[in-house]
């Protein structure tokens, strides 16, 4: 899989498990030690349980959400991608 590829598959997870309110689509995209960072100057959520926390929190924020994405293609550069609106 190429870093397009993962970055598509990544944001397809966030669309999916935000759209249902279900953290485990969103889960199953990171490994058991990643950092998420939400926001700058913040300390990033830690491992999978601590960005299970987040996500939990934050769909439990949630009534009727409406997702949406940018369609544009994934900004690569060195291994990393972003998708930016």
């Amino acid at each position: 899989m190429t870093v397009a590829e993962a970055a598509r598959c990544w944001a397809d997870a966030w669309r999916q498990g935000w759209g249902a309110l279900d953290p485990e689509p969103i889960l199953a995209r990171y490994s058991p030690d990643a950092l998420l960072s939400t926001e700058p100057f913040r300390d990033p959520y830690r491992g999978l349980g601590g960005i299970r926390d987040y996500v939990t929190r934050a769909l439990g924020e949630e009534e009727d959400p409406q997702v949406w994405m940018s369609a544009a293609t994934p900004e690569l550069s060195h291994g990393r991608a972003v998708i930016a609106r």
